[in-house]
C-alpha cells in the first residue's frame, strides 16, 4: 500500500500573497483603499513614536480655506497665487488591533520609506456561477395574489350555500 500523502488545498495553492512595493518605490498618489502600509503613531504606554502596520479604509481631501486663498489673490494678484494641491487624510485600521482604534491620519504620518502591500484583487464572478442553489420540487409558483374565489373562507361559504 502506498504511503498516505496530505491532501492539498487547491484554493490555498492558487492564492498568492499580494504584491508589495519596497520603501521608496511608491509615492502618496499610489496609496489606494485596501493598501497596507506603516503609519507613525504615538505609543500610549511609552509616549514614543512607533510605526504600526495599517490598512487604508478610506481617503478624503482636507478642506482648503478658500477665504485665505481669496485674500492672497486680492493682495498679490491672480497670476502670482497658485492653488495648492489638496491635502489628503487617510482613515486607517491598525492591523492586529481593535477597530475602535481606527482613525483619520494626515498624509504626513504615512511612512513612505517602508514597504506597502497592495490590496488583493477582487475574486472573479466565476465562483458565483458555481454556487449551488436549492431547488424545491412539488411547489408551484403562484402568479400574483389569490383571487377572492380561491380564498379558504369563501370556499367554505360557497360549500355551505351562503349560510
Amino acid at each position: 500500500m502506498p504511503p498516505r500523502t496530505a491532501s492539498k488545498n487547491v484554493k490555498a495553492d492558487q492564492e498568492e500573497p499580494p504584491p508589495k512595493y519596497e520603501g521608496g518605490e511608491y509615492e502618496l498618489k499610489d496609496v489606494v483603499v485596501g493598501a497596507k502600509l506603516y503609519v507613525e503613531k504615538i505609543n500610549s504606554d511609552t509616549g514614543e513614536w512607533e510605526q504600526r502596520l495599517a490598512e487604508v479604509l478610506s481617503i478624503r481631501e482636507k478642506r482648503q480655506n478658500r477665504l485665505h486663498l481669496l485674500q492672497e489673490i486680492q493682495e498679490k494678484g491672480e497670476h502670482a497665487v497658485k492653488e495648492k494641491e489638496p491635502e489628503l487624510d487617510f482613515y486607517v485600521h491598525y492591523c492586529e488591533f481593535n477597530k475602535r482604534l481606527d482613525e483619520w491620519v494626515p498624509s504626513a504620518k504615512l511612512v513612505l520609506s517602508r514597504e506597502m502591500e497592495w490590496p488583493r484583487p477582487p475574486e472573479s464572478s466565476s465562483s458565483n456561477k458555481n454556487t449551488k442553489r436549492k431547488v424545491v420540487q412539488g411547489v408551484r409558483s403562484v402568479q400574483g395574489t389569490p383571487t377572492r374565489a380561491t380564498t379558504p373562507a369563501l370556499r367554505r361559504v360557497r360549500r355551505s350555500g351562503g349560510r
